[in-house]
This record gives structure tokens, C-alpha cells and sequence, in this order.
């Protein structure tokens, strides 16, 4: 008969503890892996419940709190017999070995991703997304890669770093396109992209809730369009030389879309961000010298909102448009809820005009943001800027970055 000592040397949760992380370590081996681990948890079972009688009080039990196991190493209560201890033990492991599936589900990104590097895996960047899946990313050496990307639902894909990694689109296309991407952690960071074709954009986002992130996009049509049923996260971005920093056109429903423009440097384009019929939220961003580029002189504005509803808060918004109705802010008739508070209005053509339903609420500023070389486009804030802790967080006004 096997004795107690035996049983104590059998540590069922450390087993099970390395079993779960052998069987999902790899998920192309965890099936087989995890058929062979779940017979040697059932032996072990099996022999527990032979030689349960052979067990002295005192044994450790682990006890169901409705989370994770735990591991007591007090006496066990009188009136819990040996049978209940086995049956707790054996609870946990049946329960979660069993469902498989619910196991991947927490299993973490890390654990689950895989990792392609360009070139040394792949020759294109579009061969790599092609050939990976959900969880999976794509990273790229810093060089110059021309043609156009297409990516994939869960996919992300990262650049060696914006001053050194571009994306080329020659003039043909969108440089970038989302479509129907609906994971939220799908990632574009880290890249220059630049020369879309003429009206069309750097990066195209159509019914895709992607984050857009540290990336130079300059020199397209549009630097991003954005378009469809939509909430990406525009973030960290500098955003120059096109019609519209963000064009955010025509979304079918408005009220299940809410694009997110945050800590972002926009300037030098006709328009900054121009929303039409679109909720969005614009906070935190420094808009700025949107007032004319080579061939789209004109009409120029820091935000122009159309038939919409925003929530513009913590930004600062300086030095745009040139003409009579060009404005810091524009909000045509039909645009209604327009929410405007800690912004910084400041040296443009008209600071703000709304000629629909806004509230300008009483934490506005107008002052010099004093950024430390405008003309070299450096709109970080100096020291002497009076706008350091202005924001409704305490932080600085403007992007962060």
C-alpha cells in the first residue's frame, strides 16, 4: 500500500501548475501535449483515491474560493472527511484542464504571439501579414519599403522607429489600409508614411478600430481618412503636408463611432482635422500653423467640424487660417454638441466660430503657448510657457509627447 509520505512527495497543483505551462507554451503542440498531461493527472488521481484510507490527518487541501486555487497548510477540519479533500483536488484539475478552450483564452498575448521580422523572415512586409494571424506582429528593420500594405484583422505592425523606417506609397494608392479590422489592439506604430495617391490617404481606416501610433505621416492626399463604422485611436502622431491632418468623412453610424485624436502634433496642412457628420473626441493635441501648403492654399482651419458633435478639450490651437471665415474652431449650423474647455485659442485668423450648438465653457486660455522653435516645427512647450499644468489633468496643455 502506497503510504502518506508518498502522497505528500505527489505535489498535484506544482504538477499541474508545470503541466498547464507546458501545454500552452506552444499552442501548435498543446493539444497532443495536453491529451498526454491530462492521463498522468488521472493516474495520479486514481491512485489518490485507492490509498486515500492510507491518509493521516493533516494533509494540505486546496480549497475553492470561486478564483484561483489555494493552498492551505493548517489542519483540515474534523468534519471534512478524506473524500472531500480528494474531491476538491480533483475539482480544480478537471475543471480546468477540461475546457481548453476557455485556458487559451487567458493565456497572455505574449504566450500566444508570434514574431516576424522583416526581412530577415520575410522579403515584403504584405507576405508577412499575409502568413501571420490574430495575436501575431510583424516588426521592421529600419531601410525604405515602397508599395502599398493591406493589413489584417489582430495583426500589428512595427516599425524600427519613424525617423528610419518608411513607407513609401509612390503615389499609387493608400500607403496603409485597415478594413473591417476589428481587434482594438491591432497596432500601425512606428513608421514615416508618405505619397498616397491623389484623394486617397497614408492610412485608410474603413469600418476599423486600429491604434495609429508614433508615426511621421506627411506628404499624402489625406495623412489618415478615416471613414464607416470607426473608433480608432489617432495617438502620439505628427501629422503634416496634406489636405487634412484626420479627414473623418460621412461615418455610417456616428453614434456607435467615437475616433479618439490624442497627443498629436498637426500643422502645416489646408485643415488639420475636418469631421463631417462624425462624433469625435480631439483632446490633448497641438494644432497649429495649419495655413496654407504648396498646392492646397486656401481656406484653412485647425479643426472644421460639419454636421457633427466633438468633445475638444486640453489642446492647444494656434496660428491657423488666413481668411475671413477661417478659424482656430469652425462649427458649420448643423453641428451640435460641440464641447469646447481648457483649450488654448490663440493668434488664429478667428480664434473660434459656431454657427451651430457649442458650449465654450470658462476654461479657455488665449496666450503665446511659447514652444520652444515653431520655425524649425518643434511645438514642444519651453519652460517659460505659461501653459505647463493648465489642463484639466494638471498636465500640460497640447500634445505630451
Amino acid at each position: 500500500m502506497i503510504k502518506n509520505d508518498l502522497l505528500k512527495r505527489i505535489d498535484l497543483e506544482k504538477l499541474y501548475a508545470e503541466f498547464k505551462k507546458l501545454c500552452f507554451s506552444d499552442r501548435r503542440r498543446s493539444f497532443l501535449v495536453a491529451a498526454i498531461g491530462f492521463i498522468v493527472v488521472a493516474v495520479i488521481l486514481s491512485i489518490s483515491f485507492v490509498n486515500k484510507e492510507s491518509m493521516e490527518e493533516g494533509v494540505s487541501a486546496v480549497s475553492y474560493s470561486g478564483e484561483s486555487p489555494s493552498v492551505e497548510t493548517d489542519v483540515v477540519e474534523e468534519e471534512q472527511s478524506d473524500d472531500q479533500n480528494i474531491f476538491e483536488r480533483s475539482y480544480f484539475l478537471l475543471s480546468e484542464v477540461v475546457p481548453l478552450g476557455e485556458i487559451m483564452d487567458k493565456v497572455s498575448v505574449q504566450d500566444k504571439q508570434r514574431i516576424f521580422n522583416i526581412p530577415e523572415d520575410f522579403v515584403s512586409i504584405q507576405e508577412a501579414i499575409d502568413a501571420a494571424v490574430s495575436g501575431d506582429a510583424v516588426f521592421v528593420s529600419a531601410g525604405e519599403y515602397k508599395g502599398n500594405i493591406t493589413m489584417k484583422d489582430g495583426v500589428s505592425l512595427i516599425g524600427a522607429g519613424a525617423e528610419n523606417t518608411i513607407l513609401d506609397g509612390e503615389k499609387v494608392g493608400n500607403v496603409v489600409a485597415f478594413k473591417n479590422i476589428v481587434d482594438v489592439d491591432t497596432r500601425l506604430e512606428g513608421f514615416t508614411i508618405k505619397n498616397s495617391e491623389e484623394n486617397l490617404s497614408g492610412v485608410m481606416i474603413e469600418d476599423s478600430s486600429p491604434i495609429i501610433n508614433r508615426n511621421i505621416i506627411l506628404d499624402n492626399d489625406y495623412d489618415i481618412y478615416i471613414k464607416g463604422e470607426s473608433s480608432p485611436t489617432i495617438q502620439r502622431n505628427r501629422l503634416s503636408s496634406s489636405k487634412a491632418g484626420v479627414q473623418i468623412f460621412n461615418l455610417e453610424k456616428p453614434n456607435n463611432s467615437l475616433p479618439v485624436i490624442i497627443d498629436n502634433f498637426i500643422f502645416q496642412n489646408k485643415k488639420g482635422i475636418n469631421a463631417y457628420k462624425a462624433n469625435v473626441k480631439i483632446e490633448h493635441n497641438t494644432i497649429s500653423y495649419n495655413d496654407s501648403y504648396g498646392s492646397y492654399a486656401g481656406a484653412t482651419f485647425g479643426v472644421y467640424l460639419t454636421s457633427g458633435s466633438a468633445e475638444i478639450k486640453n489642446n492647444i490651437i494656434t496660428d491657423n487660417g488666413t481668411c475671413e471665415l477661417c478659424s482656430g474652431i469652425y462649427a458649420d449650423e448643423k453641428s451640435s454638441g460641440v464641447v469646447i474647455d481648457y483649450n488654448n485659442l490663440w493668434n488664429n485668423k478667428n480664434n473660434f466660430l459656431c454657427f451651430g450648438e457649442c458650449k465654450m465653457l470658462g476654461n479657455n486660455f488665449s496666450g503665446d503657448s511659447a514652444f520652444i522653435n515653431a520655425a524649425e516645427y518643434d511645438f514642444s512647450l519651453s519652460e517659460d510657457s505659461p501653459f505647463l499644468e493648465s489642463g484639466s489633468d494638471g498636465k500640460k496643455l497640447g500634445s505630451r509627447i
